[in-house]
């Protein structure tokens, strides 16, 4: 099921933080509502949502050369701190979940589909985020932070430096 509201929360979402730092997120353009109905069923219609987003370059593979991994890191503690800073936490920060920008070459971070805003401590359900990349402090205390963010980065930099492959938004 897409709840619409959900769709709606995750594209103000992108559209503020996208505002805050044009550079370092994607451009969300244009959200949309539509009815589902199918013939078999002609009583039932549900009520869908759907954005679009600039288009992102996800036909590359990650690279664990010391010069590439620097300049993720970079991209995305930006992109990370600009989210912190407008009080969201991202919650699912993965490989598929950060894209290159066609136009300029910079790492994004994209999918804010469980992003929260946050003090500096959120108490959430432990079944939102990705498990391979969830903090511990997730998973023991079901508390979410800032530093839950950082770690499921430092998570994806581990994965890459070890040579296992990603592409960019898969």
């Amino acid at each position: 099921d897409i709840d619409p509201e959900k769709v709606k929360a995750e594209f103000d979402i992108n559209s503020r933080v996208y505002n805050a730092d044009k550079e370092h997120f994607a451009k969300p353009y244009e959200l949309i509502f539509f009815h589902v109905s199918d013939n078999h069923f002609p009583d039932v219609n549900i009520m869908c949502a759907a954005y679009f987003m600039e288009q992102l370059d996800t036909s590359v593979s990650f690279s664990n050369k010391p010069e590439d991994l620097k300049k993720l890191l970079s991209d995305i503690c930006t992109g990370i701190s600009v989210m912190h800073k407008a009080g969201l936490l991202h919650n699912d920060i993965k490989p598929s979940n950060i894209g290159i920008k066609e136009s300029s070459g910079t790492f994004v971070l994209f999918d804010f589909g469980i992003s929260v805003k946050s003090s500096d401590t959120f108490y959430g359900e432990v079944s939102k985020g990705t498990a391979y990349w969830i903090a511990p402090e997730i998973l023991k205390n079901n508390i979410y932070s800032t530093r839950s963010d950082f770690y499921a980065l430092g998570f994806t930099l581990r994965e890459i430096i070890k040579g296992k492959e990603y592409k960019c938004g898969v």
